[in-house]
């Protein structure tokens, strides 16, 4: 999910389109959404059975590979570069089909 943040309550929230929500629900596809933080793709993983990952574009990436276990608090965008580079990697290592829009 793209984080987009809400200058009127000075706060990040993840968010996605609802776009997404119905293409997938119209496909078949019942959608797991995992928030941005450093370890919830861990946890997501140990709890679900994922037949694939979407990441659905949205939002520059902040971070190069190696930076992700810096301190996303100095630009909470940087949440949801360490949880896509943890996702990816975690998809590839259980051998999942990955589909990234730019």
């Amino acid at each position: 999910m793209r984080v987009d943040i809400i200058k009127e309550y000075n706060e990040a929230r993840n968010a996605i389109s609802f776009d997404w929500i119905n293409l997938l629900f119209s496909l078949g596809i019942v959608p797991v959404l995992v928030p941005n933080h450093q370890t919830a793709p861990d946890h997501f993983f140990k709890s679900f059975d994922f037949d694939g990952l979407i990441l659905t574009g949205g939002d520059d990436i902040q971070l190069a590979p190696d930076d992700i276990y810096n301190d996303p608090s100095v630009n909470p965008k940087w949440d949801r570069d360490s949880t896509e580079y943890r996702l990816l990697e975690l998809a590839i290592q259980n051998r999942l089909t990955v589909i990234g829009i730019c």
